[in-house]
């Protein structure tokens, strides 16, 4: 009680996980800047400012769906050697004017450094081919202060602190070949606690 007869309840605070801590010390910085890239078939959507990482035998297929329905997106694609005919895009319906493609060879990292760095771009695509996680960790720094979104396209799912994100996409068991029927599992998500395998239509 104080001295007004009012009885006093002790304060309570919320327990902050250290990522959380992290999350809005970064926010506080202006580092991070929330939000997301929707999709019809991923429902927790592309993070922004964030690595996400992709494999499965359907990923090219689910990123032209992505593209589709993200018609403002900026992208730069870039790969070790062309390994992707652009003109798959625009026979989706996709408009290739928002695209570059680069050829990076060995200068795949400097070249998605100055790619961020322009701040032109809202999606960057490129290749994981970091096995150390130091460059993973500069290139993540990057996305959150040029708000981009960064998706990295691998065989294997592999543990990387630096990516938010991680996903398998596999062309569902009955889906036709031009079908946009997805099995995707979510491996990893650091803006949520969902895991669950599920088929998309």
């Amino acid at each position: 009680m104080n001295e007004n007869g009012m009885r006093m309840t002790p304060f309570q605070t919320k327990k902050t996980s250290p990522s959380e801590l992290r999350q809005l010390i970064a926010e506080k910085e202006g580092r991070i800047l929330r939000g997301l890239w929707p999709s019809s078939s991923l429902a927790c959507g592309v993070p922004k400012s964030a690595i996400s990482e992709i494999s499965g035998t359907a990923k090219i297929e689910w990123l032209a769906q992505f593209f589709r329905e993200n018609p403002t997106l900026i992208v730069f694609w870039a790969e070790e050697k062309y390994n992707l005919l652009p003109t798959a895009f625009s026979q989706r319906g996709i408009s290739l004017n928002r695209f570059i493609f680069a050829d990076c060879g060995k200068e795949l990292f400097v070249t998605l450094r100055k790619a961020l760095r322009s701040h032109v771009f809202n999606c960057v695509v490129a290749p994981n081919q970091f096995e150390e996680e130091r460059p993973l960790k500069a290139l993540q720094l990057l996305t959150e202060r040029c708000h981009s979104s960064l998706i990295l396209l691998t065989e294997e799912i592999k543990p990387k602190w630096p990516v938010c994100l991680q996903v398998e996409i596999d062309h569902a068991p009955s889906a036709a070949a031009d079908d946009a029927h997805f099995l995707i599992r979510i491996v990893k998500n650091k803006r949520s606690h969902s895991i669950e395998p599920t088929v998309i239509s």
